[in-house]
């Protein structure tokens, strides 16, 4: 009986291929191909993302910040030192006036017609000076 002796397939690829079992033996090389080119380029992307966040957006995020709480204080100034205090100086003097007021409107008829004769000697002077003034210059632009 004859006896064929068997070689495993492993040793015959090395023995008659041993390049192409090479190539098979490591998988075509493609853990090394997507080492090099895939794996590389994500982790360089990310280190460039990462410069990008630090350097880029958050800089623009606290120069808006900068910027915001600028205006804010502009905005607070504005609003404390002319809107207030500009309203607060018209309602003391609208206080002022409305007290001055209710002392002159007290109901008493005297006190009307004490008002009312006060206004018409002042506009009877003020008349009298104004035509006088008027005549004397009329005079004088005779000569």
């Amino acid at each position: 009986m004859a006896v064929a002796r068997c070689i495993p397939s492993a040793r015959y690829s090395q023995t008659f291929a041993p390049g192409f079992y090479t190539v098979i033996e490591n998988k075509f090389y493609i853990d090394e191909i997507y080492e090099a080119t895939i794996i590389r380029f994500n982790a360089w992307f990310a280190r460039f993302c990462d410069a990008m966040d630090f350097w880029v957006w958050n800089g623009a995020v606290q120069l808006l910040v900068v910027v915001t709480v600028a205006l804010s204080w502009t905005s607070r100034f504005c609003d404390e030192l002319v809107v207030n205090l500009g309203f607060d100086q018209s309602c003391k003097g609208l206080s002022l006036g409305g007290k001055i007021m209710s002392r002159l409107q007290d109901g008493r008829i005297q006190n009307y017609l004490r008002v009312i004769g006060i206004a018409l000697t002042a506009l009877a002077l003020l008349l009298i000076w104004g035509v006088a003034h008027h005549e004397r210059i009329a005079h004088s632009s005779r000569f």
